[in-house]
């Protein structure tokens, strides 16, 4: 691991409605995620390359 921080469990529920304004906070949610797994992979390949 990256960091010294167990994996996450996921859980999309499929039985919840959702409305435009809990479709936007999950959407910011997805982007948060995403920039956290590039920063990840940034650190990653810059290790890589440093050895």
């Amino acid at each position: 691991m990256v960091e010294q921080r167990p994996f996450e469990k996921l859980v999309i529920r499929g039985d919840k409605t959702y409305t435009k304004s809990s479709l936007s906070e999950f959407e910011r949610e997805i982007q948060e995620d995403l920039k956290e797994i590039e920063d990840i992979q940034r650190k990653i390949i810059n290790n890589d390359y440093n050895h």
